[in-house]
């Protein structure tokens, strides 16, 4: 019955997505004048270091320094975020697990003063939740967790997370969801499997049921297919059971802009901006401003991030989105779950007259 369940799920998604590539041609402008305007989700990277060693991840050929966000320029990335509308905010690194850093929960709680700031998510691989607080965590005003893990059997999770705290991951997870539960379930905790062993192998596995048993089948998200990071990771990271996501031209055809730099920016730990949250895990290849001398206003309405925009499908277009397979059609927007974002969209003065035909 799960299984049915995520078929089902699928077949609802692609559906969804079917329907947003019809209705994007008529909306398309109007949308992207209001989209220019200001983010409606940030991205805030306050630490690029990671303690586990995915075969999919970036990380594990990362160059650039590693560090932790200063809280005045985290203050500062929000009270920008703020001054322009706000909207959702996600606390999931480039390349990295936010639990790393130290002062997360108190992170969170500063966000989640702040009025304009909806959604506040993050992935973890819930390694370091007991450092922090498990208690702290499901009460810190975080409203979504997603819990990124391979599998729950030892030798699956040291093969593709290369890491051996298995049991601690596997304590603090069963402890997340007994603590959620206990407070009446503020959390949005979901499962992102991200294994090469077939669905029905792991759900075999003693631990994942108990985990699901808790969780529901539901809040569980399976992939097998993974994104190149703009070129950097190759079918030989992989192992046998995962390969990388196809340059698919039916299910995300390439008819205009990527979504990624019309939705929101990344600022990454030291201060740069990127115009993509998905791909430039060096924080080089696609930044367009630094906080440090700008404010995110400024960066957003700049001319960098104006001419990243407008190289899609030129021969400026930077050699990362040409490699990238992670590449997603603007008219995702009009897909269920950027619900809020449409709804901030169209709250705005400056686009609210532009977006009434594409806000149902």
């Amino acid at each position: 019955m799960s299984v049915v369940r995520l078929i089902l799920s699928k077949i609802a998604a692609e559906l969804d997505n079917v329907s947003a590539h019809v209705r994007i041609p008529f909306v398309a402008k109007s949308l992207t004048q209001a989209m220019v305007v200001r983010p409606v989700r940030l991205q805030i990277e306050t630490t690029n270091v990671c303690n586990a060693n995915c075969v999919f991840c970036w990380y594990q050929y990362q160059e650039r320094p590693t560090g932790v966000m200063a809280q005045t320029l985290y203050d500062k990335a929000l009270a920008d975020f703020a001054l322009i509308g706000g909207g959702s905010l996600d606390l999931t690194p480039s390349a990295g697990d936010p639990l790393v850093d130290p002062g997360i929960i108190g992170r969170i709680r500063a966000a989640r003063r702040i009025p304009a700031i909806g959604d506040l998510s993050l992935y973890t691989n819930m390694i370091l939740a007991d450092r922090r607080g498990i208690a702290d965590l499901v009460r810190s005003g975080l409203t979504r967790l997603t819990v990124s893990v391979p599998g729950f059997d030892e030798e699956t999770y040291q093969r593709v997370y290369r890491s051996p705290h298995y049991r601690r991951m596997l304590a603090n997870v069963l402890a997340l969801l007994e603590e959620n539960r206990g407070a009446g379930n503020p959390l949005d905790i979901r499962l992102g499997l991200r294994s090469d062993r077939p669905l029905a192998e792991l759900v075999a596995c003693p631990d994942m049921q108990r985990v699901i048993e808790m969780l529901g089948w539901h809040k569980v998200e399976v992939i097998y297919r993974f994104k190149n990071w703009g070129g950097r990771i190759t079918g030989t990271d992989l192992l046998p059971g995962m390969r990388l996501k196809s340059h698919s031209r039916w299910r995300h055809p390439r008819l205009g802009p990527c979504i990624q730099p019309y939705v929101g920016a990344m600022v990454f730990w030291d201060g740069a901006v990127g115009a993509c949250s998905c791909v430039d895990g060096d924080a080089r290849a696609l930044i367009v401003g630094n906080l440090h001398q700008n404010s995110l206003k400024e960066i957003w309405q700049g001319d960098p991030l104006r001419d990243f925009r407008a190289s899609f499908g030129r021969e400026s277009e930077p050699q990362t989105c040409r490699s990238c397979n992670d590449y997603t059609n603007l008219s995702q927007i009009l897909r269920r779950h950027f619900r809020a974002e449409r709804e901030r969209l169209m709250a705005a003065p400056t686009s609210a007259g532009q977006c009434r035909n594409w806000q149902k």
